[in-house]
């Protein structure tokens, strides 16, 4: 019995599939490698193009599951500034770098469910 194969590349229904044909069809046209006939800048350029379609087809793949601090706060019941405050406390989502701009997973929101309401009691000095 063969084993399941989940590697992306060697899926043909996969958008990754699609982009790296497109670049081997420039890079090898006819399938017949021409190594003489291609400069390391057009390879290079070639392969920049690849990995810059590949990250923006993952980002788009990714985004179905990420949600923004407005819509974690709406589904919690609480406001998107707690939100964030909970998420840098706990280590949780991902900032993005650009003002308030928080991503976060469903194993986020998750974690973030489970809170005991109020503010913690502040520690006594004995």
């Amino acid at each position: 019995m063969m084993a399941e194969n989940n590697d992306p590349l060697n899926d043909s229904t996969s958008i990754y599939a699609g982009i790296l044909q497109r670049a081997l069809d420039i890079l090898i046209p006819d399938g017949i490698p021409s190594h003489a006939t291609r400069s390391p800048a057009t390879i290079e350029a070639v392969l920049r193009k690849l990995a810059h379609d590949t990250r923006e087809a993952a980002l788009a793949e990714a985004s179905f599951d990420l949600y923004s601090d407005d819509e974690v706060a709406e589904q919690l019941g609480i406001t998107a500034a707690r939100v964030r405050a909970l998420a840098t406390a706990r280590g949780l989502g991902t900032h993005l770098g650009r003002g308030h701009t928080w991503v976060f997973r469903r194993q986020d929101i998750a974690a973030m469910r489970d809170r005991k309401p109020g503010r913690p009691p502040k520690a006594r000095d004995e």
